[in-house]
């Protein structure tokens, strides 16, 4: 293998990794769903894709997830949060990623990209993953799934994007490019 692949695989490991151990830097913003945390992960994520391109990209996310469920425990509550977890890392890191590539705004790539998490995530989690959690865990809910995802779910979405994709664009614009490819 040549050096600079080597060298490429490493630092896609070492951002799945980082992306990782950002996972437990999180808190909750929505106090009805406090089970939905904010955190950073995403930032490595999308930094890998802007580095390498979406192979790559790609291969942090399933890093950072397999770490998860490796460390979490092979469960099927766990299972279904990390493929949770994983669909909107993927629409948020290829959105701004593609959206920029093409348009060179970050304003519209950020918003489509959240835009478009929050609605994915409301049908997602209003169609399977809310009723999945309540059958299997058993869980009784106070609030209707739909109230849920309107007042929970879907302005957790909106500031998630909002957050990453804002953190995402400062950090961009801050990073010598010419130096930072490898």
């Amino acid at each position: 293998m040549h050096v600079n692949q080597q060298k490429k695989w490493t630092v896609v490991a070492c951002l799945g990794a980082i992306s990782y151990v950002l996972m437990y830097l999180a808190f909750p913003v929505i106090p009805l769903v406090p089970f939905l945390t904010l955190d950073f992960s995403d930032i490595p994520i999308l930094l890998c894709f802007f580095i390498y391109g979406r192979k790559e990209g790609y291969l942090t996310i399933l890093l950072k997830e397999c770490l998860h469920f490796i460390m979490m425990g092979p469960s099927l509550p766990n299972f279904v949060g990390i493929v949770s977890n994983a669909i909107a890392s993927i629409l948020i890191a290829e959105l701004i990623f593609s959206i920029y590539q093409k348009k060179q705004n970050w304003i519209l790539a950020i918003v489509i990209a959240t835009v478009a998490l929050t609605i994915a995530m409301a049908l997602i989690n209003i169609s399977f993953m809310l009723p999945f959690y309540t059958k299997v865990l058993g869980m009784k809910l106070s609030v209707s799934i739909r109230k849920i995802v309107l007042f929970g779910i879907v302005p957790f979405n909106i500031i998630k994007g909002l957050v990453i994709g804002f953190i995402f664009k400062i950090m961009y614009q801050k990073i010598n490019w010419s130096k930072l490819r490898i």
